[in-house]
């Protein structure tokens, strides 16, 4: 507590092998501490800080310890007393704490996956949305985050032969039957509610690797990858997935292999990319041809919706009309779309241009389920569809995407 945290992290993080968790309340660091943190991370030490909303401790030490961990990939939770400053200390119900020591001491670590290899680095993944919850024991509520209060999921960094940076695997607790798997650009931040509800459903994700030698990632490399992943039991088509422009790379990478590509989900997407034969707009008609979903959750007010989902959806629609289906199968596949659009169209706070939708309930826009719905059943049973399916938030540009945070009472 306060002063004795200085004492507590500065044993602990010299002696990382010997601790099995560590419970901090209003804790004091110093500097060599700081600078160990990195080394306590890579032991997997879980951390529990409690602490009071007023108390100045918070801000100077315990949020930067908790930021500091947390990018180094360690398990840290917090709980934090709505209303208290610095006393007093701990909880009246001293359960919680009880079983996050518990849990640590009790905790057996899960042995690496086949595919990662020898040399790895792992770390934790879990969401950092704070929950805010009532307890009465405490006479106040709580802001609870962190693995404590979230599901915890086992990042792995590592080589895939022949390729010259590392790729990432963020691995379900349980992998779903035929070992579906999201390949996506960039890292996984942990607001990443899609890839969090993924993860739920048993789904892998797998960030592709991207060479410091050139002025974007390599399509081969993403090739090596692919053959690396599916050669260990994952899917042949997995989810493809990008931000930003990290979707129009992605999208080159779909358009390459639409044969492989079981849908694909973009969010505020460019639609450029530094590397590929042809810019993806230019060339959408493969993914059309081979009915891959196309799923675009975007933001009215962003500056690359107008120049890149809205040519994206009249570019796939023109691909379907110049498609060498019959005109009956065309029309068909073009009414599924209408029926799958209108369906989404209920998750949607704004309407869109020319069209007569009805605008959602307000319970809908918030529900991370909805969209990962999207992704999930594309390894099963694949909608026939060769258009985009926009989504579009009314008055969002880039940030926040795809959930506004909601604060939870229990």
């Amino acid at each position: 507590m306060s002063r004795g945290g200085i004492f507590e992290y500065s044993w602990c993080t010299a002696n990382p092998s010997k601790v099995s968790g560590i419970y901090a309340d209003n804790p004091a660091m110093e500097r060599p501490a700081f600078q160990r943190l990195r080394t306590l991370a890579r032991a997997d030490v879980p951390i529990l800080q409690v602490c009071g909303a007023l108390d100045p401790l918070l801000g100077a030490y315990a949020s930067a310890i908790e930021a500091i961990y947390r990018q180094f990939g360690g398990r840290v939770s917090m709980m934090i007393k709505e209303g208290y400053a610095h006393h007093p200390h701990s909880l009246r119900n001293p359960k919680p704490i009880a079983d996050f020591i518990e849990q640590s001491v009790q905790a057996v670590r899960v042995p690496a996956p086949a595919f990662v290899g020898d040399n790895f680095v792992r770390t934790a993944y879990y969401s950092v949305e704070g929950f805010y919850r009532d307890y009465p024991d405490e006479d106040t509520s709580i802001t609870c985050r962190g693995p404590l209060f979230s599901p915890c999921y086992d990042r792995y960094e590592f080589s895939v032969p022949g390729t010259p940076t590392s790729t990432a695997v963020i691995v379900p607790s349980t992998a779903a039957a035929g070992m579906p798997w999201v390949y996506r650009a960039g890292f996984v931040f942990r607001d990443a509610k899609i890839d969090q509800e993924l993860l739920a459903r048993g789904f892998h994700i797998v960030t592709a690797p991207v060479t410091s030698n050139a002025d974007g990632p390599l399509i081969k490399d993403w090739d090596v990858a692919y053959e690396y992943m599916i050669g260990h039991g994952f899917s042949k088509k997995p989810v493809i997935e990008g931000a930003g422009g990290g979707a129009g790379e992605m999208y080159a990478w779909a358009i390459e292999n639409p044969d492989q590509v079981s849908c694909v989900y973009a969010e505020n997407p460019r639609m450029r990319s530094a590397l590929a034969k042809s810019q993806p707009l230019d060339n959408l008609a493969p993914l059309a041809k081979a009915n891959v979903p196309l799923l675009h959750v975007c933001g009215t007010l962003d500056p690359w919706f107008k120049d890149n989902t809205l040519e994206v959806e009249s570019d796939t629609n023109s691909s379907v009309a110049k498609s060498k289906s019959s005109s009956k199968r065309a029309w068909d596949i073009l009414h599924s779309h209408q029926t799958i659009r209108r369906r989404l169209w209920t998750l949607s706070s704004a309407q869109p241009r020319n069209r007569d939708f009805s605008e959602p309930s307000p319970e809908s826009q918030s529900n991370p389920k909805r969209r990962s719905e999207f992704c999930a059943p594309r390894l099963q049973a694949r909608l026939q569809c060769r258009d985009v399916l926009p989504y579009r938030a009314r008055g969002c540009a880039n940030t926040p995407m795809p959930f506004r945070r909601v604060p939870y009472s229990r």
